[in-house]
């Protein structure tokens, strides 16, 4: 936007809203931000010079600004003081205070100013005037837009976790990266900056492979120089989501938009963040730069922020005007020394690593052998050699593994009564365990072949069975369930008797059946009917399917009783 040009007699440079001033006065071409005016600079007078200014018209009234990414809406009412026939509104900017360049001429009672630079302070000047005069003027500032580099944050998040992306000018550029145990350093050209965190009481946190560690309630300290004077570096936190991590954007625009309203001749600020609708941004603060480039801050951590992976974001200008957006790998972490799923990694590890921290079973285990990056390194073993780890007997089991896997099972005893129904079902689901730790568990288990037990077979069966064994846990001796079966004894047959006693003889045919048994079993009705040995008048009969038959063609003249002796066998072998 360029506005046509037109002389204008400055009037003051006001260091704070309605005061006086002489100045001096001169036609100038000014670029702020992104925007050319042809506008004019105004120095401050001595009182050596002899000028008082006057005005005839007041000062406007309820003056407010609402900052938003790159822009800065001002608005106002009309003076209230020497009100005379206004013809308009003078609107000016400045990015130091003290030299101002006209934005525009306006009869409205509210102006937007667009196509600022983010992290630029500015002051707004508004005055009315007349055909005639010139009103006092009201000063309304610092005015800084603020935003981060949304596109930068998705640059960094494609790069490995940890590794730092700097973008100045749009072009990314590699950083000169110095760390300690607290903290990094990083030189961009002209540009120093320190940054380190520190929990709730004060205490330095780790830095862990290039990745900041910070606390709800604690602080990121920022220090360093090069940038330019009198703005403000802001800083961001932004959650590594898939609106954020090298993902499309979708509505993920977050700006900080502030208020500052004029009331009761004193300005209340006010700010929240917008446009983080599918991604997480938090807006810490700012950094300012003094007069010499330098900057030094202490800015608090929220304290509703989650666990989680962050890209902190410190966004400034160069010296020579140029964007400049720093971005870092983050977790946020309540407690250094939790570790929710009891795995011996620490959950902002876990965080660093994109594991589960809910998960004991996963964690960064690069070579495979079951022991976690971070136990081998504390331990001084190769993380990236399957058989270099720590194994104190030398059994060839990894001591990580070792102690969290299943020394013995107890062996379970159940009795069974003879042709139960279900009997499987009586086995136990669980089996008592005892692990290298000396921690009792209760595990599920599966039982194998339970074919092999013999419900209607008395005796003694013994099953082995696969142990679930839970996250977290192993089984590196293969344990197995065991349990021991017994099958007691079926009763046996109370007694057996014969449907039908009388038959009819024949000389003709020989095999005539007379009645079939009936056995009293209250356990069973499987049973097999024989003749017991050849005595008694066995000789005459036989027994076929448990019915009982004529069998002999020996005639037994004058025989109208006879007699049998049978044997009921059940399917126990109980006679």
């Amino acid at each position: 936007m360029i506005f046509s040009p037109f002389l204008v007699q400055g009037q003051q440079s006001a260091h704070t809203a309605g005061g006086d001033s002489s100045s001096s006065t001169c036609t100038v071409s000014v670029s702020i931000g992104q925007v050319v005016y042809n506008s004019y600079s105004i120095g401050v007078g001595t009182e050596s010079q002899g000028i008082q200014q006057s005005y005839d018209l007041g000062a406007v009234s309820n003056l407010k600004a609402v900052v938003d990414n790159q822009t800065i809406e001002v608005s106002w009412e009309k003076p209230t003081e020497n009100v005379l026939e206004i013809v308009g509104y003078n609107l000016e900017i400045s990015e130091d205070s003290l030299n101002y360049v006209l934005v525009s001429k306006t009869t409205e009672l509210s102006y937007k100013i667009e196509k600022l630079t983010n992290s630029q302070k500015y002051w707004v000047r508004v005055s009315a005037y007349t055909a005639f005069s010139s009103g006092k003027e009201k000063v309304i500032g610092p005015l800084i837009p603020t935003a981060p580099a949304v596109e930068d944050v998705v640059v960094a998040g494609n790069q490995e976790f940890g590794e730092t992306t700097v973008v100045v000018n749009g072009e990314t550029v590699e950083p000169t990266i110095q760390t300690n145990e607290n903290s990094v350093s990083l030189t961009i050209g002209d540009i120093v900056m320190d940054l380190g965190g520190s929990s709730e009481s004060g205490a330095k946190l780790p830095l862990v492979d290039g990745v900041l560690l910070l606390e709800p309630k604690g602080n990121i300290t920022l220090k360093g120089g090069g940038f330019k004077r009198n703005t403000s570096i802001a800083v961001w936190l932004i959650q590594n989501s898939a609106a954020t991590t090298g993902g499309r954007l979708g509505k993920f625009n977050p700006y900080l938009q502030s208020r500052l309203i004029e009331e009761n001749n004193e300005y209340q600020y006010s700010s929240k963040v917008m446009g983080a609708k599918t991604g997480t941004a938090y807006f810490l603060g700012y950094s300012d730069v003094d007069a010499n480039g330098n900057f030094t801050s202490d800015l608090e951590i929220p304290e509703d922020l989650i666990l989680g992976r962050f890209t902190l974001q410190a966004r400034g200008i160069g010296k020579d005007g140029e964007p400049t957006s720093i971005n870092l790998g983050a977790i946020v972490a309540e407690d250094l020394d939790l570790d929710t799923d009891g795995d011996e990694v620490p959950d902002y590890i876990e965080v660093r690593d994109n594991t589960q921290i809910d998960d004991p079973g996963k964690y960064l285990d690069t070579d495979g052998d079951l022991v976690p990056d971070y136990i081998e390194a504390k331990d001084g073993t190769d993380v990236r050699n399957p058989t270099a780890f720590k194994d104190t007997d030398l059994d060839g089991v990894p001591d990580y593994v070792q102690v969290r896997s299943i020394k013995s099972s107890t062996l379970e005893e159940v009795v069974l009564t003879w042709g139960m129904a279900n009997h499987l079902s009586k086995l136990p689901a669980k089996v008592d365990v005892e692990i290298h730790s000396g921690e009792k568990k209760s595990l599920d288990l599966i039982w194998n072949t339970t074919e092999t037990v013999n419900i209607l077979k008395r005796g003694t069966y013994e099953l082995t069975g696969t142990i679930a064994v839970p996250k977290g846990y192993f089984n590196a001796y293969n344990i197995k369930a065991k349990v021991r079966v017994i099958v007691l004894p079926k009763p046996a047959p109370r007694d057996v008797t014969i449907d039908n006693s009388t038959f009819v003889g024949s000389t003709s045919v020989f095999f005539i059946g007379v009645g079939a048994f009936v056995v009293n079993d209250p356990v069973d009705n499987i049973h097999v009917v024989g003749l017991l040995g050849d005595g008694y008048d066995n000789k005459f009969f036989s027994i076929k399917d448990n019915i009982l038959y004529w069998n002999s063609a020996e005639r037994a003249p004058g025989k109208v009783t006879f007699s049998i002796v049978v044997r009921v066998t059940d399917r126990d072998g109980n006679t």
